[in-house]
């Protein structure tokens, strides 16, 4: 039978270290702790855990500290877990039986990200606690002598193996993440380490894409965009270089980041307007990439703001196209893919904007269905007055749900669902609320209600079909 290593790398982890052994306990025959200068019990708990400690002077490189557990490794196999993740139960069964097929070199799990400390790793693998969708990464490793880790930070095994193409196999023993959880990132200091060490790393090779990939969404992080871009570009140019030199379609593997980079770019470029741009980098990318929620999303968003540019038979194909590309996306629920899939693009997201596309082609009842189908899919705890995205979808699922009550001429069951957005200044809702008044025969009130919707700023709304709207009403 196969031998198989579990390799941690550890640093003042005696809270998290425990729980993560203990998930894997059942299923290796060794385990290596390399111990990166912890001031705590780490080392301590390791040992007590029966793994071979290792002690690594910390140098801020991820790839050192991997590689450092290698020459300690006896296992045929190795399995990669953070001090922060655990194996999910029925992960040894999944994994063991992987190994005894055999036939790959590197498998692909499942890690799924909690969203909090205090979630279960049930709650989490269903999804009721989880930040986003899974996303498969290499973590259990054929061993080999020419295994070794590259990069500062994001380290990956490169070319390895330097035998041949390297065989991938995903794996179904899902990993819980619990590292990305807003207390532990606060906690660890991450995003301010991760920016040092990325900067490090595009100047240790300044012709790697993925580099640029993960230094622009760490810029993102620290909401500064314009750097973002610069970066996201920079990437893209790599990127569109190596794909001009071929891609192998028998290659079982993609560029490293390569969907990330796309993904990237692309909705940058929507950002500062350039959508036909972005949707000729995201169609490209499906040539040689194939399709990837991340893909379909932003070329259903690039189809939806293009519809605002356009009047009559061209506004209406660019809406279809919006339409079925969202659709597209919903219908890849479940799939778990290799890089990571946006948030909601799946479900709650994309069927938000499926439903708001649904309501400017005139589908009422079909858009009320998919706001509703959309609010189902949205994280439990979601909160309106929440900033991020799945905040910001329900404010819009409930106010294309009270428009489509209005638009059928059902306005008096929804106003009391306009107060609370009325009070908050909601633009949107004074168009609303107009519509409403003026279906009741109430024109006074309308008329006060569509003047200061029609003088705010395009920007203002929660979608800005309702600042064309208001000024439609004003004229009227």
């Amino acid at each position: 039978m196969s031998r198989l290593t579990l390799c941690v790398i550890a640093r003042d982890e005696m809270e998290m270290l425990p729980d993560c052994l203990a998930s894997a306990a059942g299923v290796v025959d060794e385990i290596v702790v390399v111990d990166a200068g912890s001031s705590d019990r780490t080392a301590e708990i390791a040992r007590a855990a029966g793994a071979i400690v290792v002690p690594h002077v910390w140098s801020d490189d991820f790839a050192a500290a991997r590689n450092a557990a290698l020459p300690h490794v006896t296992g045929d196999w190795i399995l990669v877990l953070d001090a922060d993740e655990r194996l999910a139960p029925g992960g040894d069964r999944a994994v063991r039986a992987a190994i005894a097929v055999g036939g790959f070199d590197l498998g692909l799990l499942p890690v799924h990200n909690a969203s909090s400390l205090e979630a279960s790793v049930l709650e989490v693998v269903a999804g009721r606690a989880r930040r986003g969708e899974p996303t498969l990464l290499g973590r259990l490793l054929r061993r080999t002598p020419d295994l070794q880790w590259h990069g500062v930070i994001h380290e990956s095994t490169g070319s390895w193996p330097s035998d041949g193409p390297r065989r991938d196999r995903a794996v179904a023993a899902n990993i819980i993440h619990y590292g990305y959880t807003p207390a532990r990132i606060v906690q660890r200091a991450k995003r301010s380490r991760n920016l040092a060490l990325l900067r490090r790393r595009c100047a240790q090779d300044p012709s790697d894409h993925a580099s640029f990939t993960y230094l622009a969404r760490a810029l993102l992080a620290q909401d500064r965009p314009k750097d973002a871009h610069k970066a996201a570009q920079v990437a893209w140019t790599l990127l569109e270089a190596r794909v001009a030199q071929g891609i192998d379609p028998d290659a079982p593997v993609l560029p490293t980041a390569a969907i990330t980079t796309v993904t990237l770019f692309a909705d940058l470029e929507i950002q500062d307007g350039q959508l036909s741009e972005a949707r000729a980098i995201l169609e490209g990318a499906v040539e040689w990439a194939g399709f990837h929620p991340n893909f379909g999303l932003l070329i259903g968003v690039s189809h939806e703001k293009e519809h605002d540019r356009h009047a009559g038979e061209e506004r209406e194909k660019h809406l279809m196209r919006a339409a079925a590309s969202y659709q597209r996306c919903i219908d890849a629920a479940g799939t778990v893919y290799a890089e990571e899939v946006s948030a909601g693009a799946t479900s709650w997201y994309a069927g938000t904007r499926l439903a708001a596309v649904l309501l400017f082609q005139g589908e009422v009842r079909a858009a009320l269905i998919a706001f509703e189908k959309a609010r189902l899919m949205l994280p439990p705890g979601t909160n309106a007055q929440d900033s991020d995205l799945a905040g910001r979808a329900l404010v819009e699922i409930t106010l294309g749900t009270i428009e489509a009550f209005i638009r059928l001429d059902q306005w008096r069951e929804v106003l009391p669902a306009l107060e609370p957005l009325l009070e908050a200044q909601v633009p949107d809702a004074w168009v609303l609320a107009a519509m409403a008044c003026k279906a009741g025969g109430q024109r006074a009130d309308a008329e006060a209600l569509i003047r200061p919707a029609a003088t705010a700023a395009r920007e203002d709304f929660v979608s800005p079909h309702r600042h064309a709207l208001a000024a439609e009403l004003l004229r009227a």
